[in-house]
């Protein structure tokens, strides 16, 4: 299972969600549903523009298998 850290990486790096999304131009449900883990799916587009606005190259830093 595919699982966001988003929460985690957030809370290290003293950001909130509402930062993301203003950042990301992401809208707030959107970074809301990653970060809690509710979506099924992400798209490429979308992991690209969080991966840009939190400056990371890793994506692994966000995301991890169990």
């Amino acid at each position: 299972m595919v699982k966001m850290k988003l929460l985690e990486y957030l809370d290290k790096e003293d950001k909130t969600m509402y930062w993301l999304a203003e950042n990301s131009r992401l809208s707030y449900p959107t970074i809301f549903r990653l970060s809690k883990n509710k979506s099924r799916s992400v798209r490429f587009n979308t992991l690209n523009k969080i991966m840009e606005a939190l400056d990371i190259e890793d994506f692994n830093k966000i995301i991890e298998y169990e």
